[in-house]
Formats: structure tokens, sequence, C-alpha cells
């Protein structure tokens, strides 16, 4: 499974019990964009820092915004669907949006 993925199931089982806003959901747009081909397992944080400042080249409560998402979602992939996150990324965490 590939963020891509998992960004289409979380969409799809997670958003059909809570439907998305339309930040979250154009930001979700966004990650499968930039990082939809990048299995989960394999993710960085240096991949996430790229994404930020290269990708997207935001700061701020916006990339925080980002973060959160991301966080949240690799999230729910390992509690519901047992998928495997990076453990540098599960390591590290996501406190208050940000690569703490």
């Amino acid at each position: 499974m590939t963020i891509g993925t998992l960004i289409d199931r979380y969409t799809e089982e997670i958003g059909r019990q809570k439907p998305f806003g339309r930040n979250k959901a154009d930001v979700l747009k966004r990650l499968k964009f930039h990082l939809g081909d990048v299995v989960p397992a394999d993710l960085t944080v240096d991949r996430i820092v790229t994404y930020i400042t290269e990708d997207r080249r935001i700061t701020g409560v916006t990339a925080s915004i980002d973060l959160s998402y991301l966080g949240g979602m690799l999230k729910v992939g390992r509690s519901l669907w047992r998928l495997p996150v990076s453990s540098a990324v599960n390591r590290t965490g996501f406190r208050g949006g940000l690569l703490a």
C-alpha cells in the first residue's frame, strides 16, 4: 500500500463516517500528489521535510495543518489497518502538527 492508496482508503472509510471539510480534502489531495507513490514503511522524516519546504513551500500554521492531517492518517492506518509505518516517522511522531 502506498500513501496514495492509504489516502483513498482513509477518505472512503473515515470520510464516510465524518465528511471532511474543504481544507482537509484539499490537503489530502496535495499529500496524494506529492507523496502518493511513497510506501508508508519507507516514509522518512527527510521526505516529510522536503514535502513541506520544497514541494509545498509552506511554513507556520499551514505546515502544521498538513503535518497534523498526515500524522492523523498514518495513525489511523497503523491502528485500524495494521499498516507498517517507518520506524523513524513512528518514533518522531507528530505533536501538535509539528515533527517533534
